[in-house]
């Protein structure tokens, strides 16, 4: 009984610290927010609804927001390579690039609303080597 007890308190202690873990961020958008990829405890990147990607230098206590050709898009999907280089992939076709950290977005491909494949995932081994996952159209 005495091992049950303590196993019970041990049990107790350990959950609240765990909890103790989540602090709430405020990401300074009120658009949905699908994918979070940091490279560091303090430098991250988040991407969402219309076109939406933001970083963070601190960890997440501020988020700036960076400026992309994609607005309307939803963007599903980041991935930092290094602090400098970062894919973003979404809806319609929509394939994006930053080589200097989020000051500029370069759009390798973005279809037009409503056609072509949408993109899901990405990931890269480095700067030229990657993958993006879609889903195929039923008639295709």
């Amino acid at each position: 009984m005495k091992k049950v007890i303590i196993t019970l308190i041990t049990l107790h202690f350990s959950l609240i610290i765990a909890n103790a873990q989540w602090t709430f961020q405020n990401s300074g958008t009120t658009f949905p927010l699908y994918d979070i990829k940091f490279i560091n405890e303090n430098t991250g990147w988040s991407c969402g609804d219309n076109g939406t990607i933001l970083k963070t230098t601190n960890g997440g206590n501020n988020w700036i927001l960076q400026s992309t050709e994609a607005v309307g898009k939803y963007l599903f999907s980041i991935y930092p390579v290094n602090d400098s280089v970062v894919f973003c992939v979404g809806y319609f076709e929509t394939i994006l690039k930053t080589t200097n950290g989020g000051v500029n977005w370069l759009t390798i491909q973005n279809g037009p609303i409503e056609q072509g494949h949408s993109y899901f995932s990405v990931f890269f081994l480095n700067e030229k080597t990657g993958w993006i996952g879609s889903t195929a159209s039923p008639d295709k």
